[in-house]
């Protein structure tokens, strides 16, 4: 769904971070926001927990 979205230009991938872990995620605000110091902070949080290994337990 996403994929021909983006293909299409209605969607586009604001980071060059990819994380593969089987799962997806995504972050859609206008474009106007995207330097929001919140927007970031949460950009960074979503990417810290997609990065974390889920077979480790948390700490």
């Amino acid at each position: 769904m996403a994929k021909e979205r983006l293909e299409a230009g209605a969607l586009v991938m604001p980071f060059s971070e990819v994380v593969q872990n089987g799962l997806g995620y995504f972050l859609v605000y206008p474009s106007q926001r995207a330097a929001q110091a919140r927007i970031r902070a949460l950009a960074d949080v979503l990417t810290r927990l997609a990065q974390e290994d889920p077979t480790k337990p948390a700490q």
